[in-house]
């Protein structure tokens, strides 16, 4: 299941999470930081 959103993220926050997930594009990004969060 996903769900659409709008929301405002900090743009270098977002490239410093690209740089530390290995992650290309938005959605993997944000997939990628709530996996880390929940485990």
């Amino acid at each position: 299941m996903s769900r659409r959103t709008t929301i405002d993220i900090d743009d270098i926050l977002l490239a410093r999470a690209q740089a530390a997930l290995g992650t290309t594009g938005l959605k993997d990004r944000v997939d990628a930081a709530l996996r880390a969060a929940v485990r």
